[in-house]
């Protein structure tokens, strides 16, 4: 047969086309072309009427015109989806809090736990696309014209790539605390074996919650019901703080590295202060250790008494001669300036600066840092290593009572002898190796210790090194003058000058009054001293004290109600930003037992809102006693606590309460999830 003309063959597409026509048959079949026709009609009709099912199933739409079958078909769909997202949103918040739990559990079960909550949660999070993909609208729907199918299509794929990725970094996030919690062997290569290997999992964990934070950005939160759009923003800001904890912790590995001698040998100077003999930065030093780290190993390298290397002193006109602060040299005379009264000054940053400007002088080492503990820091040790032996002095240390047999040990008249003042060195001997080689997994009970210790001023930490020394800033570990830079601030500070033990005998109570008067804001500190020392210990009783206040440049109307001493040379030290009330005050057993000051000041008053008054507390000091009171509208407000640790007053119009100041915040290396 010969081909059709074009004429001809429109005239049988006509045929084709109508009604009722099928078209020549044969063997009972429809002809090709019919049949090939009819597929592609189908097919479209599928594509359109698949592309709503998905339309459905993201958007919740429901039965409209467009047929049953379609929306049976996506109500199906999407809670299958749904369920998929929820099951994993809540393995994955199972997961975190079993992290969380088994790093401070130390536990290695829960941390397995863990990890198979996070498979669980990535296994369910993956399976809300694929459910999409399986479906055969997916595909097509994504081309369609119709606005409100691709996003969603899009919000269920970027949803599901948030949470594997989420998981994933879960997961390393449980390799990481393994190696803290398990008894690995990198753990026991010390703390630089740790470190070694929690920086290659890094850049992995990094590439996770980048992925998870960029899909959570690409979802269109308008698309999502109010409760999910919630979620997403609450999704979105737990990465954010986990990519943060992560820049945290990949700032420290490295310093932390070069504090243990990663980068060469490191070697600090180590204060042991003597708290009954109070000072600025928390007690006379009485003894010392010298302190060398090395490719993470600790060394002691020296350890004694101050006195048996820095007296006889230099006096005024000698070579080696160090003017001392004006008050100093009331106490000292013409003997020079060195590490045993180098921690004069309010903060601590200035003190161990001049220990290091000593130490080369009279240790012969060049120091990278200065780390000053009292009593209180060996007795909390000694809780964590158990009791030790001291060698040569046939005793058995132990931290419940440290503190007062080492002050018996040290000072009573009765325990004197040409040894007695090297105890501490000989306990620093065992207990510093001790401390050093604690497995991994109690490294969170030391470091919430030492947050504990230094919160309440007795440990205190200076490197030479900048970045060190932030992170030091920052963790509340630094003794800084003032650490959060309040406005209205108060730091009491006393110095026993008179060579006696007093301070393990002296309980202080303050008074704080607060009003309002012509626009300014009213202070009235009072501080009330008791000295209780009995006769029989090294120096006598006597509490001769140099004292200082400092309050903020901005104060005005300056007044000493209940005066203090003035003689010798007054300190000409004050930081700048501050003024000082200064003088010198005796408490003499023999005669009374009790001494009172008072001082007024005012700074400036806000009337809005609340105020706050940031108090310091002294190192070496203890709970002292503090009450408050708040004149404000015609009525008095009262609070008390104490002085463990710093506190903020917070005024406000009907109340005044005291809140804790900056506290250490050291943690183990971790990732904040």
């Amino acid at each position: 047969m010969p081909p059709l003309t074009s004429q001809q063959r429109s005239g049988a597409d006509e045929t084709y086309r109508r009604p009722g026509y099928h078209g020549p048959a044969t063997n009972g079949r429809p002809h090709a072309r019919l049949k090939s026709r009819r597929r592609r009609t189908r097919a479209r009709n599928r594509f359109i009427a698949q592309a709503l099912v998905v339309a459905l199933i993201v958007a919740g739409l429901g039965i409209t015109a467009l047929g049953v079958v379609a929306y049976s078909t996506a109500r199906s769909v999407e809670s299958q989806v749904i369920a998929e997202f929820t099951a994993g949103q809540a393995q994955l918040e199972k997961g975190k809090a079993l992290l969380t739990k088994a790093t401070k559990d130390r536990s290695v079960a829960e941390l397995e736990q863990a990890r198979t909550e996070f498979k669980g949660a990535r296994k369910h999070f993956s399976a809300g696309p694929k459910l999409l993909s399986r479906n055969l609208a997916t595909g097509a729907a994504s081309y369609l014209p119709l606005p409100y199918v691709s996003p969603r299509i899009s919000a269920v794929q970027n949803l599901g790539v948030m949470g594997t990725s989420l998981a994933d970094a879960a997961l390393i996030g449980v390799d990481i605390d393994a190696t803290l919690v398990s008894p690995k062997p990198q753990a026991a290569k010390g703390f630089l074996g740790v470190l070694g290997a929690i920086q290659p999992q890094l850049p992995a964990i990094k590439k996770q919650l980048t992925t998870a934070h960029q899909a959570a950005l690409a979802v269109d939160p308008s698309v999502l019901p109010q409760s999910q759009a919630g979620a997403l923003q609450k999704a979105i800001a737990s990465i954010d703080k986990a990519l943060a904890s992560l820049d945290e912790l990949a700032t420290l590995l490295p310093v932390a590295g070069d504090i243990l001698g990663a980068n060469g040998e490191r070697t600090y100077l180590v204060e042991q202060v003597a708290p009954a003999e109070l000072r600025a930065g928390g007690g006379f030093v009485g003894s010392f250790s010298i302190v060398k780290a090395d490719a993470g190993q600790m060394k002691l390298y020296r350890t004694g008494n101050i006195g048996a290397v820095e007296y006889p002193r230099p006096n005024r006109g000698q070579p080696g001669y160090v003017a001392p602060p004006g008050p100093l040299q009331l106490f000292i005379g013409r003997s020079s300036f060195g590490i045993a009264d180098s921690n004069f000054f309010p903060d601590f940053k200035t003190s161990a600066k001049w220990a290091e400007y000593f130490t080369p002088k009279e240790l012969n080492v060049k120091p990278d840092g200065v780390i000053s503990i009292d009593p209180d820091v060996i007795a909390a040790m000694l809780l964590l290593t158990g009791p030790i032996k001291v060698p040569g002095y046939d005793i058995t240390v132990d931290g419940k009572t440290f503190t007062s047999w080492l002050f018996e040990q040290q000072y009573a008249l009765q325990n004197i002898s040409g040894t007695k003042k090297y105890i501490f060195s000989a306990i620093a001997k065992v207990l510093i190796p001790k401390i050093t080689s604690l497995p991994a997994s109690r490294w969170p009970e030391l470091i919430t210790a030492l947050n504990d210790l230094a919160s309440k001023r007795h440990l205190q930490v200076y490197f030479n090194n900048d970045a060190a020394q932030g992170i030091m800033e920052r963790y509340g570990w630094s003794g800084s003058l003032n650490p959060h830079n309040a406005t209205d601030f108060m730091y009491e500070v006393e110095s026993n000058f008179s060579a006696t033990k007093t301070n393990h005998f002296l309980s202080r109570a303050y008074n704080v009054e607060l009003s309002v008067v012509k626009g300014k804001l009213h202070h009235v500190v009072t501080i009330s001293l008791v000295n209780n020392m009995p006769t029989g210990y090294e120096g006598g009783n006597l509490y001769g004290c140099f004292f200082r206040l400092y309050v903020p440049a901005s104060a005005t109307n300056l007044a000493t109600l209940l005066p203090l001493s003035q003689r010798g040379l007054p300190d000409d030290t004050v930081p700048a930003g501050y003024q000082v009330f200064q003088g010198w005050f005796e408490i003499n057993p023999a005669r009374y037992t009790d001494r009172t000051l008072s001082f007024a000041y005012d700074t400036p008053w806000a009337a809005t809102g609340s105020h706050e008054i940031y108090w310091q507390k002294q190192p070496g000091t203890e709970s002292d006693r503090i009450t408050v009171t708040w004149r404000s509208g015609g009525k008095s407000y009262v609070t008390s606590g104490t002085l463990a640790t710093d506190r903020k007053i917070v005024l406000a119009p009907g109340s005044v309460t005291l809140v804790p100041g900056l506290a250490g915040s050291a943690v183990v290396p971790s990732l904040s999830l």
